[in-house]
């Protein structure tokens, strides 16, 4: 695909307030590490929500244990890790790009775990000094074309599966020529959401797992993008080779799917994967 050579000027300017504003901040807690008692995670930032509480519901249970997680945009972190960056685990929001890291080698196991899978919406802030209405929602995408919204927040295609999840949808829903003009990409899906939130853009396509946090249910609305128009976001993880030896990584992945993360999954809007749905969803994607 050719995004840069598409937008180029918008989007230099936006990795330049990227470069500024944003970096991958571990999610940090003090904690005397031992061998084999911590682990470092890199994960989606469309997943932090979800993987905060099952960190603190874990680190409740198994007091000995102590989680970092480190956040940004899917393929970034699988290229870090394939740079030798030192994540004893890696949760993608696309498991293909964990599939890439079992077929180089990075994993300790010969196959990515699915065990969620997302959904996109187009988020807008509350009207001011106006409660917001089932009124105020846009019945579809073509919402996006009305002459008054001028910049629309996506994550970029090229390094973030939402922001390839909503360049789809935006091509299916036959407004992508029309508004591409208008797009602001941030490096991540969490990035392009602070940029609507932030007023940066008026309106944005983010994950539903950002968009029913706190921050997000209080300053705007959304509704959910129809999944028939882009392809399964099927999140997977893998235990990475550096983290083959570590107790910790493999307790931590039979935490995540026991029913209590599971649970957590679908209060974030995201789905737990069964191993039969999983199979099912890799051949709707394959079709797409």
């Amino acid at each position: 695909m050719k995004h840069s050579a598409l937008l180029l000027p918008i989007f230099i300017t936006v990795l330049l307030i990227a470069h500024a504003t944003s970096a991958i901040v571990p999610s940090a807690r003090a904690s005397d590490c031992t061998k084999g008692e911590c682990i470092t995670i890199a994960a989606a930032a469309s997943l932090k929500p979800a993987l905060e509480d099952i960190r603190k519901d874990y680190e409740a249970a198994r007091p000995s244990g102590a989680i970092t997680f480190v956040y940004g945009s899917s393929t970034k972190l699988r290229t870090q890790i394939e740079s030798g960056a030192p994540f004893e685990m890696f949760f993608s929001a696309d498991v293909k790009l964990v599939d890439q890291l079992v077929a180089g080698g990075q994993a300790a196991t010969g196959a990515a775990q699915p065990f969620a899978t997302g959904r996109i919406v187009l988020w807008l802030p509350n009207k001011r000094n106006k409660p917001k209405t089932a009124a105020d929602l846009p019945a579809d995408l073509k919402y996006l074309l009305e002459p008054g919204i001028q910049r629309i927040a996506i994550a970029n295609p090229v390094l973030a599966p939402y922001g390839m999840a909503a360049q789809q949808a935006l091509q299916a829903a036959g407004v992508w020529d029309a508004v591409k003009s208008k797009i602001v990409f941030g490096q991540d899906i969490g990035q392009a959401a602070q940029f609507v939130a932030s007023g940066n853009a008026q309106v944005g396509i983010i994950a539903l797992s950002l968009a029913e946090t706190p921050q997000f249910k209080e300053k705007g609305h959304f509704f959910v993008i129809p999944s028939q128009l882009h392809q399964p976001l099927n999140h997977g993880f893998i235990i990475t080779k550096k983290g083959a030896p570590n107790s910790l990584a493999k307790d931590f992945q039979d935490w995540i799917l026991s029913g209590k993360a599971k649970s957590r999954l679908l209060e974030h809007g995201l789905e737990p994967t069964s191993d039969r749905t999983a199979k099912t969803e890799q051949n709707v994607s394959e079709r797409l």
